[in-house]
C-alpha cells in the first residue's frame, strides 16, 4: 500500500467526533435553517389555502364565509414568527388569498387583494397587541395565554377586520348593509379565531411539549372520546330534529378533564365543522331558529362560546395539574433530604404518637416502620427524662421554639442514646396539632468528653501532685526552700502594698552535727520530723512554716511586728525546749527580723533577701551567745554599734 493510499483510507474514514463536527458547520446549520423556513412556509401555505377552502365550503349559500380559519391561522403564523420575518408571512398570505380567490374563486384581483389587505390589518393587531401584553412563545398551554387569544386577538382585533371587511363589502356589492355585514364578519372571524388559533399554536408547539403532561399513556381512551364527540355531533346536528346541543358538553369536559389542550383544539375544530355543515344543509338545532342570519348568528355563538369555555377548563386543569406536580415534586424532594440527611427527625402529635421519622431515626434507634405505627413517643424517651419532655412539651405549645435540647432516648435493644437538637410546634388556626424536632446523636461525644473530663481531672491531680513535690520538702511534710522564697516575696510585697509589718524567724537545731553523729542521721531525721510537728502545731494559721535547709527552719510571720515575732519566737523555742525527745534534749536558736516603719534600726529593710540577711544575722548572733535563745535583728545591730 503506497502513501496515497493510506492518505485516502485516513481521509475517507471519519470518526463520531468529526461527523459531529461537520454537523455544526456553519453551512450546516444555514442548510438546516433554509429547510426548516421552507418547510414552515409550505405548512403555513397548505393550512391557510386549506382553511379558505373550508371556509368557502362551509358558507351558506347568498353569504359570505360564515366559518372564516385563515384569521386563526394567519394570526398563529404571526405569533410563531420573528417580528423581522413578518414581511414574508404577509407576502406568503397574500399569494394564497390570490390562490384561493381568483384561482379557485374566480374573484377579482383588486377585491381579493382588499381582503388580503383586511385580514393582514387584523392579524397584525392581534399579534402586535398579544406580543405588548405577554412577550411570551405563545403555545396557548396557560391562562393567561388562552385568555389573552381569546379576548384581546379574538375580540379586539376581529372588530378591527370587521370593521374594514363591511367597508369593503358595502363598498364593492350592493344592497348590503353596513351593519349586518359587520356582525357577519366579526362573528366568523372571531370562530376562526377562537376555533383555529389554539389548534394551531398548540399543535405547532415545540417537540418537548407534544407528550401529554398529565394525560400519560391514554391513546385508546382519546380515540374512544373522539369517536364518542363525533357519533354525539352526527346524532345532535345530522338528519331529524334532535334540540339537544348540550349532550356535547360531557364529552368535551370529559376530553378537557382527561386529556391535553391539544385533544380539546382538535373537538372544537372537528365539531365546529360538523356543526355548521349539518346546519348548512338544514339539519340540527340550529337549523329551524328563524332566518338563516339568525340560524348562522345561534350557531356561530354556540360554537364559539363553547369551544373558548371548554378550552379555558382544559388549561385550568393543565394548570392545576402543574401546580399539584411542583408541589408533589417539591415534597418529594423534601422527603428525600429528611429521609437521606444524618440528622434524626420525628414528627409527634399532641398525645405523643409518632407521625413520622426518617431513615436515619429508624436505624438508630432500631425500629422498624410497622413498630411505629403505634409507638408513643414517651415509649422511646429515656424514664429520667419524661419530666423534661413533658416541660420542654408544654413550652412547645406555648409558641416557643426550642433549641440546645439535650434528652435519653432508649433503642429497641434497650441501650441508651444522648440527643441534641431543635423542636418546634405546628399550629392550625391558632391550635398546635404536631411537634417537629431535629436530633443528632451525642452520645459519642457526651463519652468522649466524660473521658477528656476524666483526663483533666487526672492530670490536674497529677499538676497538683507534682507542684506539691516541687514545693514540699520530702522528710519533713513541710514546704521547702523554693516555696519558702516565693511565698516571702508575696508577703513582703503585700507589706509594703498596704503598710503592714510582716516577721521572720530562722530557727536552727542546736548541736544537730553532734546529735547526728552520735545517734545517726536516721535517729538525727525523727528529730527533724518531730521538731517539725512541734512548728506546726506551734504556729498560727496564717503562719508559714518551711524547711529552709539541713537543721534550719523558716517561719513567716504575717502582719506581725517586732514584739509579737518574740513573742512567737520564745513560743516556738519554749516548745522544742520542752518536747522529751527520746535521745537527749533538744533546743533551738532563733532570730527575728520585722520589716515595718518602726523596725528596730532596719528601716532600710525593704525586700525579702534583706529580711532573710537580718534573721539570719539575728540567728548567728543567738548561737554565739550561748545558743537556746532568740534575738532580734535590731537588738544586733544595736550590740554592734
Amino acid at each position: 500500500m503506497g502513501p496515497s493510499d493510506g492518505m485516502r483510507r485516513k481521509t475517507g474514514s471519519s470518526s463520531p467526533q468529526s461527523r459531529l463536527m461537520s454537523d455544526h458547520s456553519p453551512d450546516t446549520i444555514c442548510s438546516n435553517r433554509i429547510s426548516n423556513h421552507v418547510l414552515r412556509a409550505f405548512l403555513f401555505a397548505m393550512l391557510y389555502v386549506s382553511g379558505a377552502e373550508l371556509g368557502h365550503l362551509l358558507s351558506f349559500p347568498g353569504y359570505f364565509a360564515t366559518y372564516w380559519p385563515p384569521a386563526g391561522i394567519f394570526l398563529a403564523a404571526l405569533l410563531r414568527t420573528p417580528n423581522r420575518q413578518w414581511p414574508a408571512v404577509i407576502l406568503l398570505a397574500l399569494i394564497c388569498n390570490l390562490v384561493s380567490d381568483v384561482g379557485l374563486h374566480n374573484c377579482t384581483a383588486t377585491l381579493s387583494v382588499g381582503f388580503w389587505s383586511v385580514n393582514t390589518a387584523e392579524a397584525l393587531t392581534g399579534a402586535w397587541l398579544l406580543r405588548r401584553l405577554l412577550p411570551v412563545n405563545f403555545d396557548c398551554d396557560s391562562l393567561r395565554e388562552v385568555l389573552a387569544v381569546l379576548l384581546v386577538s379574538g375580540v379586539l382585533n376581529t372588530m378591527v377586520g370587521a370593521t374594514l371587511g363591511a367597508l369593503l363589502i358595502t363598498q364593492s356589492f350592493a344592497g348590503e348593509t353596513y351593519s349586518s355585514v359587520w356582525h357577519m364578519w366579526w362573528i366568523s372571524d372571531l370562530l376562526g379565531v377562537v376555533v383555529f388559533a389554539p389548534a394551531a399554536l398548540t399543535l405547532t408547539a415545540p417537540s418537548r411539549r407534544w407528550n401529554s403532561e398529565y394525560a400519560g399513556n391514554r391513546g385508546p381512551e382519546a380515540l374512544l372520546a373522539l369517536a364518542c364527540l363525533v357519533t354525539t355531533s352526527q346524532l345532535i346536528y345530522g338528519p331529524g330534529q334532535h334540540p339537544l346541543a348540550f349532550l356535547v358538553f360531557p364529552i368535551l369536559m370529559w376530553i378537557a378533564l382527561r386529556f391535553d389542550i391539544r385533544m380539546i383544539c382538535v373537538a372544537n375544530v372537528g365539531r365546529s365543522i360538523v356543526g355548521i355543515w349539518n346546519t348548512e344543509q338544514g339539519t340540527g338545532p340550529f337549523a329551524t331558529t328563524g332566518t338563516i342570519a339568525d340560524q348562522i348568528l345561534h350557531l356561530q355563538v354556540f360554537l364559539s362560546l363553547t369551544s373558548g369555555s371548554f378550552l379555558v377548563l382544559a388549561v385550568v386543569v393543565l394548570e392545576r395539574y402543574r401546580a399539584a406536580r411542583v408541589l408533589q415534586e417539591s415534597e418529594a424532594r423534601y422527603r428525600d433530604l429528611l429521609e437521606n440527611i444524618d440528622d434524626l427527625v420525628y414528627s409527634v402529635n399532641n398525645e405523643g404518637m409518632i407521625l413520622y421519622t426518617n431513615r436515619a431515626w429508624r436505624e438508630t434507634l432500631g425500629y422498624s416502620q410497622d413498630e411505629l405505627n403505634s409507638l408513643n413517643i414517651l415509649k422511646v424517651i429515656h424514664p429520667g427524662d419524661h419530666v423534661k419532655y413533658r416541660q420542654k412539651l408544654h413550652r412547645l405549645m406555648q409558641g416557643e421554639n426550642l433549641s440546645q435540647i439535650e434528652m435519653r432516648f432508649m433503642t429497641s435493644a434497650g441501650d441508651t442514646l444522648i440527643l441534641e437538637g431543635n423542636s418546634n410546634c405546628r399550629f392550625v388556626d391558632g391550635q398546635p396539632t404536631a411537634t417537629r424536632s431535629i436530633f443528632r446523636d451525642i452520645t459519642d461525644r457526651r463519652e468522649h468528653e466524660s473521658q477528656l473530663d476524666s483526663y483533666r481531672q487526672r492530670l490536674e491531680e497529677a499538676n497538683r501532685q507534682l507542684k506539691l513535690l516541687a514545693t514540699t520538702d520530702a522528710l519533713t511534710g513541710l514546704q521547702n526552700r523554693r516555696a519558702f522564697q516565693e511565698r516571702l516575696v508575696e508577703e513582703v510585697e503585700r507589706a509594703q502594698r498596704y503598710g503592714q509589718p510582716v516577721s521572720l524567724l530562722l530557727l536552727d537545731v542546736d548541736h544537730f552535727k553532734q546529735f547526728n553523729d552520735s545517734f545517726g542521721h536516721l535517729v538525727g531525721d525523727e528529730v527533724l520530723k518531730q521538731v517539725s510537728r512541734i512548728l506546726e502545731a506551734t504556729a498560727r494559721i496564717s503562719d508559714y512554716v518551711a524547711r529552709f535547709g539541713g537543721e534550719e527552719f523558716a517561719i513567716i510571720l504575717p502582719s506581725t511586728d517586732s514584739c509579737g515575732a518574740l513573742i512567737l519566737a520564745e513560743r516556738f523555742r519554749e516548745a522544742i525546749a520542752s518536747e522529751p525527745f527520746p535521745d537527749r534534749r533538744i533546743t533551738a536558736s532563733l532570730g527575728v527580723a520585722t520589716l515595718s516603719r518602726q523596725s528596730h534600726g532596719l528601716s532600710d529593710i525593704i525586700d525579702g533577701l534583706t529580711l532573710i540577711k537580718g534573721a539570719d544575722e539575728a540567728l548567728y548572733f543567738s548561737k554565739q551567745n550561748g545558743r537556746n535563745q532568740v534575738h532580734l535583728a535590731g537588738e544586733l545591730h544595736h550590740a554592734l554599734a
